[in-house]
């Protein structure tokens, strides 16, 4: 693609400006706007010349008017800064400019501007004197005279920004008088005369002197023109030297000068008259405007989903500038240089009012120590170092607040209402839209008869209406006929049927219908029920007194207690006593401060190795003093003393101090006794200080220590986004005092972001960074400091009653592996290795003394911005509906951000909005707080799957949280069995630990047993199993998961909460057994095992529970002879449970230990919820999936689906090539379904289930696809298992990769779904399943990128950023669902085609055949699958051999073929069976019968030359005749064994052949009759639609061609759309290759015209492509588009005919 010719050069001067007006009367100001942006794409402008100074770029904005360089891009809820907002609240709304997209009023009155030609500027007023500039001279300079209209503020006012209270002043009377009777009606100026650099001369300071100068930063009006118009376009002086703006730019109401100009760029002559304050005041306006469009970007700009890419890469660089530098020496406590003055105004720093001076961080900290000395030496000399004992550890208030809620919250569920407290399983329900019409045989078993009540009903019947249906067939042995006095119960489940539904609502009776199998239920009298989960009123009682010492997980360390701490903390103060009456004891020559150091030292150790700044300085002082009084002379030593005595006060001042910070980390049981004075609040509101902390020092350094300097950087945060820039200190070396420590003592101040402008979630982040040497390459380059982040640590800005953090604090160090991103900061005291870890403390000083700062409460005001969507432009909604589609996780562009953002009110009712325009949100501050949250309370209603995005750590605001978890409220507690695990991760992020989405689970697990099982054991997993310890990552999470599960165990009553206990004891007992295995050598593994689950089969006999895979599965025992262990590398348990049923039936289970099931239980909650969203639309995949419960770190429970077996097993069947072979698939399921009817069955249970899995496998990346994670059921689903490699993390047998296929597609699945081994119309029906289960996926595709969003937190291997990026490359967002249903059906031939996949199945058999796989006893013969009997199969009488018939398909041999006849039967029955298959049978029967079978066995050996021949056949006929005949001699126990019976049952083979006369059976050529004509037959499928200005065809299928001579056609179809005589409508698709069905699967797209398209006629024809001679034509189709809706997909067969050409 060429590049276009570089724009010629701007002309300069007045010409330009003639040029630029001309062109602005015929353009508009969009497409002025948009051109102007093209231009600067294509050619940048050449740079000017001399002293030419070149603006800045001025930002991509979404409006129609340009705006200026240092106004924003939009109209965000940002609150006025300075004086900017004293005027908007003076002068009172300004009307707002119409902005891009809006719609023009018919009333919007005259236009604004005015394109005639502008009238030379009045000539300036003379310049006063210097420093003379009062308010009368500037009321002349700027149209003064007698008070005027009030002047509108150059940003428009946010409404919310009057609720600001008087931190803010009002404007003073300068800017009311600027606008005289001369100005009024006079258009407003806003061109700006160009201001120099202040000279050195001129300071800030003296810019501030005079707070009427202020109101200059708000405005400045030029001299108005004569020329009536509302904007000045008075042409200035030609000036060729000066930077020339666009006329559009001139002409914006909002627009203000550029950043920075030469001088006399724009003022020409007037520029002379302006005195040095005016300069002055207008150079603070630009530096200030120009650093704050620097300062937004990093939060507007930024990935608010960074977070998700882990911490795999190296750390950032970010310390590079200071690795080369050197450490500086600074003061203790010297506050850093201040920066420059341009650098205080930042995005989220206020400007300060006149009135009040500006506080310099110098005197801030000043202030900050002479608080804290006043209310320590009150303390020290009042009480010295007092402590008290508690009655309890103590509990911050959060945790206090979260128990009231829980005690609220349980006293609203008492035990008497049944319907919140159930107290049994209600069997798990399920949406789909299924036909209702369908018919299932109920099978009802009642204890008054010994058989169950069988008939048939529709699924669309109630409940009760099937009890009623019951106690009618009942009646007689039934206490009551009083339907309502029952219910019905799942057989083999502790599960019931409520009365008030239907059916087809259960998953069970889905799952019935699914496996074809009969629906058994139990109807039970209410009477005889049990509630083995219901609370009780001493549950009601004893659940009340909870306290919140109940709830906190207990330390991680053993903290300091009371009588520990008493003892040092008397010793100390005995030392400064001691030390006291040393010093002021004259005749001492020396006084020596080591005892008093060494106590310190003891309560520095004790606490944790942790000394303070002011422990150090005051040792280092009394230290000092002490050696000074030992030097000087004895007539000298008074004063020296005395100094010392003052001294050892802030020694015990330092302790306390530390003392505090303890107590605020850990949970102790004594706390500092401190004065008692008022203490009074201030809102945040007032405190227009910037974030001013203090980093303290690094401690608890290790012994290996590799750095030879450490940095900290610190940075404030709000959810997973940096709110603020990062704050670096110098870098300091390790020293040693009372402990090796790193003593920074920096004051780090945050210059753009203010007190008052921090979000009530922020949280502040120290990161800590090493430094050590790196060798250079060259020995004569000097050696570099290598930076390698070391930890971090975080603080919550505010606490949970909204009290801003003061004082000092104790961090510990986190790894960075634990992403510092994300929220909230964990609390100190869940540190695995709180008192061993690097620690680092960090002070926040207090505002005033005796009062604390309090974040104001928001009050929601009622919206009233409400706007039409349609009232927008098409283009806008155009715009707007295109960013919406994307997925939240798609980068939108900066400028179609902001348009977001101006146009949210246009965006009310599209709740799928809402996500993207909370994170255009440009400040969370308190000002903006009130128009955020009125958004979001009016906002549309969010479906509950989709509100769970809201709840990703990027939406840390609570009222956003509360707003999602009441959207998810609607959702069923069934369903949200569905996404507990993203929920459960999503309480990770909440701010505190009371949070509604917490409050919301308690809820739910209270009125649902089911789901407070597995909240129970979602939490339980995340926990550290029989108390080991977590690891750091983990631990991070461990109080909030933890106070959470024990809450849900202290409201879930004694009932509930000992059916978990007695499930951990299980647990443990099968995890003990899984360890002895595996440490017992190989020859007693199964003898171990079996001891070992005997002891746990006692224990379940004793006390029967329910296993954590599913609450309704209640076991009593364990079937120890019938379990086994699989041999691979973890040796997974197979455990046989005994059901609680009376049935006896066993629930087989897997217990694995030493593989990480998380990800297997990720991949099977994502395919349970593809098979819900594909049954919701309708479409029934057959899906098989099972349950996975992680119950710890690397173990868990599996179920296990029974009939199934793995493919290397089916496979294997057909020796060690079977996986090459095509039949084997075919030939399991037709000796598992020996029917016609049940093998059709199976077969189309096989089709929509492999396209289920095809679906669902590729979409989720599913790789080490081998034959053993393959299984197939005897119904034929298939299902996959064993997901440990997933979301394209493929298989690797060293660098060589072995899943290659998108997905597994095989040859002898193609058999089955074919039904032979040609293509067949029944793998097109596979092609469309696939087509349209994707499709559906890929319309609900946000649903699993947001759950795979709130799973990166988990720490499961694998799941990050790119995890989600995967899945959106998979769902194909930028395709049409016919693009992307081609582009699955060229996945479904590729996969089809792929060789490797068989080669993979084949390599992974031989590696296997060194493990002996399972042996099923219950199977006599290998080619039958079952166990039949004379009782199920009826008495035989006589078997003869009738004769035998030689086959070639699916290999040469001949089948002997069996007369046999039973009792009361009239017709015979005839079975084949080959050769190999007597030998088999002869051989079974002489392993059950060794005694009496000697009498006669069948030739087994092998024969030189051809064996499949008559002679052969012949000679082998009479050998079976002479077995047969001496076997019917022989006794009934022999002869009517099961073994014969099951030998002589019917399999599909046998009835499915037509003669039995026949000798040879072969397949039967076609006849090709040459001369008869050919005869057009089959069909053609077609969809058509159009769409966005473009008409598209897609062409499906062909079925049932043919060629004249029989064989299959090469197809392809042609398209054109007639009357077309030039064929410029001519289209064809690809060639398929000898099909007689072939799948086209291609799009054809006609970009033309609705009208055009209507008048035309579709003409598709069907050719075979012959390289030798002409194509033959097959068929046409001809449809008349006019007579179709064309907004409306078509799709439908159309019969081939003929046509003329």
């Amino acid at each position: 693609m060429e590049k276009p010719p570089p724009l010629p050069p701007r002309a300069s001067g007045h010409q330009q400006f003639l040029e630029d007006l001309e062109r602005a009367k015929t353009l508009s100001l969009e497409s002025f706007r948009q051109e102007k942006r093209r231009q600067a794409e294509k050619a940048a402008p050449p740079p000017p010349t001399g002293t030419d100074v070149k603006p800045r770029p001025r930002p991509t904005s979404s409006a129609s008017l340009p705006r200026p360089p240092d106004a924003r891009p939009s109209l965000p809820p940002r609150r006025p800064v300075g004086r900017a907002a004293s005027a908007a609240a003076a002068h009172g709304p300004p009307l707002p400019p119409r902005l891009y997209g809006e719609p023009e009023t018919a009333d919007s009155g005259p236009d604004l501007i005015q394109l005639e030609a502008p009238e030379p500027p009045p000539p300036p007023p003379e310049r006063p004197a210097a420093g003379a500039l009062g308010p009368e001279r500037l009321a002349q300079l700027y149209g003064g005279g007698a008070a005027g209209p009030p002047l509108p503020p150059r940003v428009p006012a946010h409404p919310l920004h009057s609720s600001i209270p008087s931190a803010l002043p009002a404007v003073p009377p300068l800017l009311n008088g600027a606008c005289g009777p001369a100005s009024a009606g006079r258009p407003l100026s806003l061109a700006l005369p160009s201001v120099p650099t202040a000279s050195p001369a001129t300071t800030p300071g003296s810019a501030t002197t005079d707070p009427s100068f202020e109101s200059l930063r708000v405005l400045l009006r030029k001299p108005p023109c004569s020329n009536g118009n509302l904007i000045d376009l008075g042409e200035p002086a030609p000036d060729h030297s000066a930077v020339r703006r666009s006329v559009l730019e001139v002409f914006d109401p909002l627009s203000a000068p550029p950043e920075s100009a030469p001088a006399g760029a724009t003022g020409g002559a007037e520029d002379a008259e302006l005195s040095d304050q005016v300069r002055e005041l207008l150079a603070i306006k630009a530096c200030t405007t120009a650093d704050e469009d620097a300062a937004t970007s990093y939060y507007e700009q930024s990935d608010p989903f960074q977070y998700m890419y882990g911490r795999t890469g190296p750390a950032e660089s970010l310390y590079e500038p200071l690795a080369t530098r050197a450490p500086t020496d600074e003061s203790d406590g010297e506050p850093p240089p201040l920066p420059p003055r341009q650098q205080r105004a930042g995005p989220m720093t206020p400007e300060r009012p006149p009135g009040r001076p500006v506080e310099l961080p110098a005197s801030r900290i000043q202030a900050y120590k002479q608080r804290q000395r006043s209310s320590d030496s009150l303390i020290s000399s009042s009480t010295g170092i007092k402590v008290r004992k508690t009655r309890g550890l103590s509990c911050d208030s959060d945790i206090v607040a979260f128990c009231d809620m829980i005690k609220e919250l349980r006293g609203s569920y008492p035990a008497d209402d049944r319907a919140t407290n159930p107290g049994l399983i209600t069997s798990a329900t399920i949406e789909t839209s299924q036909q209702l019409d369908a018919t299932v045989k109920l099978m009802i078993h009642h204890q008054s008869r010994t058989s169950p009540v069988c008939f048939t009903c529709d699924i669309s019947s109630t409940v009760d209406l099937v009890i009623m249906q019951t106690v009618c067939a009942l009646e007689a042995g039934l206490e009551s006929t009083d339907p309502s006095d029952y219910v019905l119960r799942v057989c083999g489940a502790a599960e019931y049927l409520t009365a008030e539904s239907a059916l087809h609502d259960y998953q069970y009776v889905q799952r019935c219908i699914k496996y074809e199998e009969d629906v058994r239920l139990s109807l039970i009298h209410t009477e005889q029920l049990t509630l083995p989960l219901q609370r009780t009123r001493q549950d009601d009682i004893s659940d009340l007194d909870l306290r919140p010492e109940d709830l906190v997980p207990p330390s991680t360390i053993d903290p300091v207690t009371y009588d520990n701490l008493r003892i040092l903390l008397e010793c100390v103060e005995r030392e400064c006593d001691q030390l006291r009456r040393t010093a002021e004891d004259s005749s001492q020559s020396s006084v020596r401060p080591d005892r008093l150091s060494q106590a310190v030292k003891a309560v520095c150790t004790q606490l944790g190795q942790l000394q303070t700044i002011e422990i150090a300085q005051a040792l280092d002082d009394v230290t000092a003093t002490c050696q000074r009084i030992s030097e000087e002379p004895v007539s000298d030593r008074a004063d020296l003393r005395l100094k010392l005595s003052t001294q050892l006060g802030p020694v015990q001042d330092a302790v306390r101090l530390l003392l505090i910070m303890y107590c605020q980390a850990f949970r102790t049981d004594f706390s500092v006794v401190q004065t008692s004075t008022d203490i009074v609040e201030r809102p945040l509101t007032e405190v227009l200080d910037t974030v001013l902390i203090r980093v303290s020092a690094l401690h608890r350094l290790r012994h290996d220590n590799r750095y030879e300097q450490y940095v900290v950087t610190a940075q404030l945060y709000h959810g997973s986004r940096a709110v603020s820039q990062t704050v670096p200190t110098a870098p300091v070396a390790p020293t040693k005092h009372l402990f090796k420590w790193c003593s920074f003592n920096a004051w780090l101040e945050f210059t753009d972001v203010a007190l008052c402008c921090l979000p009530r979630e922020a949280r502040l982040v120290v990161t800590v960074s090493g430094l050590m040497p790196e060798q250079p390459a060259d020995a004569k380059d000097p050696v570099r400091l290598h930076q390698e982040e070391v930890g971090w640590a975080a603080l919550q800005m505010f606490d949970f009653e909204g009290i801003l953090a003061e004082g000092g604090y104790v961090l510990p160090l986190w790894p960075p592996e634990a992403m510092k991103e994300l929220g909230p900061a964990p609390f100190p005291g869940t540190h695995p290795s709180a008192d061993k870890c690097t620690a680092i403390t960090v002070d926040l000083p207090s505002m005033c003394s005796r009062a604390r700062v309090r974040f104001p409460p928001v009050e929601s005001n009622p919206t009233s911005s409400r706007k039409e969507f349609s009232s927008l432009d098409v283009d806008t909604q155009t715009l707007l509906l295109d960013t919406l589609e994307t997925d939240l996780f798609t980068q939108v562009p900066a400028d179609r951000r902001e348009i977001l953002w101006d146009r949210r009110h246009y965006l009310y009712d599209e709740p799928a909005a809402l996500p993207r325009v909370l994170l255009a949100a440009h400040s969370w501050e308190w000002a903006c707080l009130p128009d955020l949250h009125s958004m979001v309370q009016s906002w549309g209603d969010l479906a509950p799957v989709d509100a769970i995005q809201l709840l990703l750590p990027s939406f840390p605001d609570v009222v956003v949280r509360r707003k999602a978890v009441r959207w998810l409220q609607s959702i069923t507690s069934d369903e949200l069995v569905d996404y507990l695990p993203q929920l459960v991760q999503a309480v990770k992020h909440e701010a505190w630990d009371c949070s509604t989405l917490a409050r919301f689970l308690i809820d739910r697990a209270l009125t649902s047993p089911r789901v407070a099982h597995h909240l129970y054991w979602l939490l339980h997993q995340c926990l550290p199993a029989d108390g080991g310890e977590p690891s750091v990552t983990e631990a991070r999470y461990l109080r909030r998961l933890t106070v959470l599960q024990r809450a849900l165990r202290s409201t879930c009553g004694r009932n509930l909460l000992g059916r978990f206990l007695s499930q951990e004891v299980l647990l443990r007992g099968l995890y003990e057994a899984a360890e002895h295995v595996k440490t017992t050598k190989e020859s007693l593994r199964l003898r171990e095992l079996m001891r070992c689950l005997d002891q746990l089969r006692e224990s379940l006999e004793r006390t029967p529970t329910s296993l954590p895979l599913d609450p309704a599965l209640e076991v009593c025992g364990i079937d120890v002879p019938a379990c086994s262990y699989f041999p691979s590398n973890t040796l997974p348990l197979r455990v046989q449970f005994c059901s609680a049923e009376d049935n006896g039936e066993t629930l087989p289970v897997i217990y694995k230990v030493g593989d990480d099931l998380r990800q297997d239980m990720l991949t099977i909650q994502m395919i349970r919820i593809m098979d819900k969203l594909w049954l919701k639309e309708g479409l029934d995949l057959r899906m098989v999936t099972f349950n996975c419960v992680p119950t710890g770190h690397c173990r868990g429970m599996i179920e296990m689906v029974q009939s199934a077996e793995t493919l290397r097993k089916i496979q294997g069947e057909h020796g060690v090539t079977g996986a090459f072979k095509d039949m084997t698939i075919a030939e399991w399921l037709a000796k598992h379904n020996p029917t016609e009817l049940e093998y059709e069955r199976a077969a189309q249970n096989f089709t929509a289930s492999c396209a289920g899995y095809c679906v669902a496998t590729y979409v989720l990346g599913i790789c080490d696809r081998h034959n053993d994670n393959i299984m197939l059921r005897s119904s034929g689903h298939l299902f996959h298992i064993d997901f440990g490699k997933f979301l394209g993390d493929a298989q690797r047998f060293g660098a060589f990769k072995r899943d290659r296929a998108p997905f597994v597609l095989t040859s002898d699945m193609a058999y089955v779904i074919n039904g032979g081994d040609k293509p067949s119309a029944r793998f097109q029906l596979f092609v469309d399943l696939c087509c349209k289960g994707f499709n559906i996926l890929r319309r609900h595709g946000n649903i699993f990128l947001n759950l795979f969003a709130l799973m990166t937190s988990s720490g499961i291997p694998g799941v990050s950023r790119d995890a989600i990026d995967y899945i959106q490359r998979a769902l194909l967002p930028n395709m049409v669902e016919h693009e992307a249903a081609a582009f699955f059906a060229r996945m479904i031939q590729e996969s089809l085609k792929s060789w490797f996949t068989s080669v993979n199945f084949f390599l992974h058999s031989l590696a296997q055949l060194r493990f002996t796989g399972d042996h099923n006893d219950e199977q006599l013969l290998s080619f039958v699958p079952k166990r039949y009997t004379e009782a199920t199969d009826g008495r035989i009488s006589s078997v003869t051999v009738y004769g035998y018939q030689k086959r070639y398909e699916p290999e040469k041999c001949y089948v002997f073929i069996l007369r046999v006849q039973r009792e009361n039967m009239t017709d015979p029955v005839y079975v084949f069976r080959t050769y190999k298959e007597f030998i088999e049978f002869g051989q079974k029967l002489t392993m059950a019968f060794p005694l009496v079978m000697d009498f006669y066995s069948l030739p087994k050996g092998g024969r030189l030359g051809r064996s499949h021949i008559r002679q052969v056949a012949e000679a082998r006929r009479r050998s079976i005749s002479n077995f047969l005949r001496k076997l019917w001699q022989l006794a009934d126990e022999v002869r009517h064994s099961d073994i014969v019976y099951t030998f002589m049952h019917p399999l599909l083979r046998d009835q499915q052949e037509d003669s039995i006369n026949t000798r040879k059976l072969k397949e039967p050529k076609p006849t090709v009759n040459r001369t008869a004509p050919h005869y057009i037959r089959g069909q053609l499928q077609l969809s058509f639609c159009y769409q966005r200005n473009t008409f598209s065809v897609f062409v499906h299928h062909a079925k049932d061609l043919e060629l004249p001579d029989g064989q299959e056609p090469n197809a392809y179809v042609k398209i054109y759309l007639q009357p077309d005589p030039n064929k410029v409508t001519k289209r064809k698709t690809k060639v398929v290759r000898k099909n007689n069905h072939p799948s086209f699967m291609e799009r054809i797209v006609y970009r033309m015209r609705l009208a055009a398209v209507e008048d035309k006629t579709l003409q598709a024809s069907l050719w075979h492509q012959d390289h030798l001679q002409e194509n033959v034509f097959l068929g046409a189709v001809v449809v008349r588009l006019a007579d179709f809706d064309l907004t409306q997909e078509t799709q439908q067969w159309y019969n081939l005919t003929n046509f003329s050409r």
